[in-house]
């Protein structure tokens, strides 16, 4: 096993054992590993989030400007039926 400490220290005893303080410490290590590990995930999701709604709006956007442009409006229909073609047949729906 590597020594992290030196010879005199609060960790461990002169057995080897580790110390109330040892555990402690080793504790409080864990459960900052852990937040800066969570903090890290929660960030990560937090811009994926943002980046498919930032999608979203452009394709959004898109749409609308599309539709502005041109005469040609669908029903829910069509857009079902579409939908429904894409996928691969009338029973996934």
């Amino acid at each position: 096993m590597m020594k992290l400490f030196g010879k005199n220290n609060d960790l461990r005893t002169e057995e080897g054992r580790i110390t109330k303080l040892g555990y402690e410490v080793m504790l409080l290590s864990s459960v900052f590993g852990l937040c800066v590990f969570l903090t890290g995930r929660y960030l990560y999701g937090k811009s994926l989030r943002e980046k498919q709604s930032d999608e979203i709006d452009l394709r959004l956007k898109e749409a609308e400007q599309n539709a502005e442009q041109t005469d040609i409006r669908f029903s829910s229909k069509d857009v079902l039926t579409a939908m429904q073609e894409a996928i691969g047949g009338s029973d996934r729906v």
